[in-house]
């Protein structure tokens, strides 16, 4: 195939799952700006700062990445091509084979994570605090007030009055913003719903491409119980972030298997998701761990501490980190899905019968 059909047939074939999950990211973080509370006026830059970039992302990814491609064609096929199967194959058919034997307990493994699940929550609840805004940086913070030169003693005071009054309402100003942050929460949820509905014109395919989210909240209890640090609203502005991240792998494995069910329809569903999944487990492994990778030195201050952006990174990267497990068992709840399925049709059908 000639280089530039090659790269619009490779771009073409990508180009709605790589759109959703652009869509399913910047869905997740857009609710933040609408956060309501003195924190709402912080945070808005977060999701400002992620739409611009996933926005210019996508167009090179769509648009210039496909002319680079064929401009190093040339160089690349032929010489690339024997060391490129050289070394990931082998870890391809171990997972291929590993697939086949975990479908076979498919059960088992759904009842472990959703055991997991339970397990986390349970964990969280009766163990772990949570506490609005974790003092690691300072247990103590000092105000400075400076009124014009020649200001009473009378004058002096209202203004501190009015400082400490402003204090005080830190905490109910606190409480707005949490309650904003669990809407945020929903809303993405909502949306990403929606968006998956569209895209692969099920009720049930998108709900277990959301499975990937409860189990990246088992990261994030994971991490900061090892931690030994509390939940926290900056903590939970990384999970709301998160659930817009966790499902693009699952996303794109679910798209390529509807694909591949509509070209074979011949061919078993087992056969077509252990296809689908071997075929897609080097860019779920990739995209799992340079995002990992870019978050945790930010989450461990490897470079330099922000408490401001630590446990977003530290939430945001150990959920992606339990999440990818999931995503490379994602077969066990879609056959699960098909078997239920097919037992509803047949007690259907001897009720008609």
């Amino acid at each position: 195939m000639p280089p530039i059909d090659a790269a619009v047939e490779g771009t073409w074939s990508v180009f709605q799952p790589v759109l959703t999950t652009i869509l399913t990211t910047v869905l997740a973080f857009m609710p933040m700006f609408f956060m309501s509370g003195t924190l709402g006026d912080f945070v808005y830059v977060i999701p400002l700062v992620v739409v611009l970039a996933l926005t210019i992302s996508w167009f090179d990814v769509t648009f210039l990445m496909p002319a680079h491609l064929i401009a190093g064609a040339g160089q690349i096929v032929g010489v690339t091509e024997g060391r490129r199967e050289h070394w990931f194959e082998g870890i391809r058919e171990t997972y291929r084979g590993f697939l086949n034997a975990v479908l076979r307990m498919r059960y088992l493994v759904v009842a472990i994570f959703v055991a997991l699940l339970v397990i986390a929550f349970w964990y969280a609840g009766r163990y772990m605090d949570f506490v609005l805004f974790p003092t690691q940086s300072a247990d103590e913070f000092y105000m400075l007030v400076e009124l014009p030169s020649g200001s009473s003693l009378e004058h002096t005071k209202e203004k501190l009055a009015e400082v400490e009054a402003l204090v005080q309402a830190l905490p109910a100003g606190e409480l707005d913003s949490m309650a904003s942050l669990f809407v945020a929460f929903v809303a993405a949820a909502v949306g990403i719903y929606l968006i998956l509905l569209l895209l692969f014109d099920s009720m049930v395919q998108p709900l277990l491409v959301m499975f990937a989210i409860p189990f990246g909240l088992v990261g994030v209890i994971f991490a900061f119980a090892v931690h030994v640090q509390p939940l926290g609203f900056l903590a939970m502005l990384g999970v709301v972030g998160l659930t817009g991240i966790v499902v693009n792998d699952s996303l794109i494995l679910v798209n390529l298997l509807n694909r591949l069910r509509r070209q074979h329809p011949e061919n078993s569903l087992p056969s077509q998701i252990v296809e689908a999944a071997s075929s897609r487990l080097r860019p779920i492994l990739l995209t799992s761990f340079t995002t990992v990778a870019g978050l945790l030195p930010m989450a461990y201050g490897l470079g330099g501490s922000d408490p401001f952006s630590a446990p977003m990174a530290l939430a945001m990267g150990y959920g992606i980190l339990f999440a990818t497990p999931l995503t490379l068992l994602l077969p066990c709840p879609l056959v699960l899905q098909d078997d239920l399925s097919e037992r509803i049709v047949r007690q259907w059908a001897a009720l008609r019968w």
